[in-house]
């Protein structure tokens, strides 16, 4: 029994560890950095000054944060508590060489960036059907300059200029720098202007905010729309 009830408390704060790393990506942050704050609250090894401010100035992420604090400092007592209660040496060392396998385990299951690109998907899917977090077409804005910054857009299949090359979009137009493309969880660096746009890209753009968020706006009012 107890055995089992170490191996159910370990799985479970590992998916904590994931669910509030897909709900910090969600308020903005880089979904890497998300995992390392996340998992940072569930260790309780805390933040560096200026990933403490990313974390505090958000009111979204300070309630995750919260919870994972709190989830963590249970999690690690339970954990504690329970191979310290064994009844022989022999017991003792078994849990111990079974907490050593899982935590092995579930580092190479986090090292899966095809298993864990699935897990995010799903988690993320959950999450935006509740009524706490809304995906933003605009994520994070980094104020680089007066009226510039860094916007992650994600193309839905009603962006009018789908199919279409990034040359022949108004984006150079309107001021606004391509600086990679997330495809399928491939990221695309410095892509040329012959790279077509498709549904389901996520464009990292730098540029006037302005003309971003007129994108974002067209997006959201042209279903179905097409360029003609």
């Amino acid at each position: 029994m107890g055995l089992f009830f170490l191996i159910i408390t370990i799985a479970l704060i590992f998916l904590i560890w994931e669910i509030a790393s897909v709900a910090l990506s969600i308020t903005g942050l880089a979904h890497d950095k998300a995992r390392f704050q996340a998992l940072s609250a569930l260790t309780g090894t805390g933040f560096t000054t200026r990933d403490s401010e990313l974390i505090i100035s958000h009111r979204q992420r300070r309630a995750i944060v919260m919870a994972l604090m709190i989830f963590g400092n249970i999690g690690i007592i339970l954990i504690l508590s329970n191979i310290i209660v064994s009844k022989t040496t022999v017991y003792l060392f078994l849990k111990l060489g079974i907490l050593s396998a899982l935590l092995f385990l579930l580092y190479k299951i986090a090292s899966h960036k095809g298993l864990m690109s699935k897990l995010k998907g799903k988690i993320e899917a959950r999450l935006l059907k509740t009524s706490v977090f809304e995906k933003r077409a605009i994520g994070e804005i980094l104020n680089l300059a007066q009226g510039y910054g860094v916007v992650e857009l994600n193309l839905k299949e009603n962006f009018p200029y789908i199919g279409h090359t990034l040359a022949e979009s108004p984006l150079r137009e309107k001021d606004i720098l391509v600086l990679a493309i997330n495809r399928d969880g491939i990221t695309i660096p410095a892509p040329k202007g012959q790279r077509k746009m498709q549904a389901g890209d996520t464009l990292f753009c730098y540029g006037k905010l302005a003309g971003m968020k007129e994108l974002i706006s067209r997006q959201k009012s042209k279903k179905g729309a097409k360029v003609g």
